[in-house]
């Protein structure tokens, strides 16, 4: 299990460049990809399911999107709320409990669906499914070099993902499957999109 507490309140060094790159850098990346998908539409509603600290909706607020985050972790609620308005302390695998079907244009995660199962996987699919039009994932890469050695050690057990297991694991809940690697993350990261099945 992966100790997200902790993670939040450490000071240390290790953290603060993990956030600087992931702020100033990769943020750029995700969040300019998220805009793709919602076709630059200012009125698009989009839901970080796992928002952490809330970075990647600041930045997509700053620009004009109506954003929503949801957290089980009571730290990163705290620094997200910093940061975003609409942050919300609850529970990934019951999306449906807090939120309406087909309420979000774009629901996206960010460092969060490589700590889970298959089975787990699936269950938090479909309620994306449910609630978003369009969902993307960004996960870890299986050509990342992070998987000989993590500077991040953020969780021993998380899966580094390859295109087919992803598009596989979509397959259950979306249509309209697209899977990439993203180069400008150095191979890093690999995304995956998805639209609901109706």
């Amino acid at each position: 299990m992966v100790d997200w507490k902790g993670y939040w309140k450490s000071k240390s060094v290790r953290r603060r460049i993990i956030e600087f790159f992931r702020e100033h850098y990769f943020s750029k990346i995700f969040c300019g990809l998220i805009e793709d998908y919602a076709n630059h539409n200012k009125n698009a509603l989009i839901l970080e399911a796992g928002c952490g600290s809330g970075k990647y909706l600041r930045i997509l607020e700053k620009k004009g999107y109506r954003c929503f985050g949801i957290d089980n972790c009571k730290e990163s609620v705290a620094e997200a709320k910093k940061k975003c308005r609409n942050i919300i302390l609850g529970d990934i695998f019951k999306l449906h409990n807090y939120f309406k079907d087909k309420q979000f244009d774009i629901v996206f995660s960010q460092g969060v669906m490589e700590h889970f199962n298959e089975k787990e996987t699936e269950i938090i699919y479909n309620d994306m499914a449910r609630i978003g039009r369009r969902v993307i994932v960004f996960v870890p890469s299986n050509l990342s070099v992070f998987r000989l050695y993590d500077f991040c050690k953020d969780d021993k057990n998380k899966i580094f993902l390859n295109k087919k297991k992803i598009r596989r694991s979509l397959e259950k809940s979306f249509k309209n499957i697209e899977v990439r690697y993203l180069p400008r993350t150095f191979f890093i990261t690999v995304m995956g999109y998805g639209e609901p099945k109706e």
